[in-house]
């Protein structure tokens, strides 16, 4: 697929790419830290519910009390990452 700069689709393909830059960067850790906050009881007391199981690789790796780390270092990580690609743009 070929796409020449300047026209229509171009801009839509830009337009839809900006949308996600944005939305991957503050909607996925946001998820990830709701979902925690909603299971926060069962990982304190280590009850292992089929929502527990299925979220256990964002809490896994750290203590009951600090379950919700896992968000915290995401943004970290893609601040640290995109912010040179940031400067970029303007």
């Amino acid at each position: 697929m070929s796409l020449r700069c300047g026209t229509a689709a171009y801009k839509e393909l830009t337009n839809v790419a900006v949308v996600f830059f944005v939305v991957w960067p503050v909607c996925v850790p946001l998820l990830f830290l709701s979902l925690l906050l909603s299971l926060r009881k069962h990982i304190a007391l280590h009850k292992l519910t089929p929502l527990v199981h299925a979220t256990a690789f964002l809490h896994r790796e750290y203590r009951s009390s600090c379950f919700w780390w896992e968000p915290l270092e995401l943004v970290r990580k893609l601040v640290s990452r995109h912010s040179p690609l940031l400067g970029a743009f303007y």
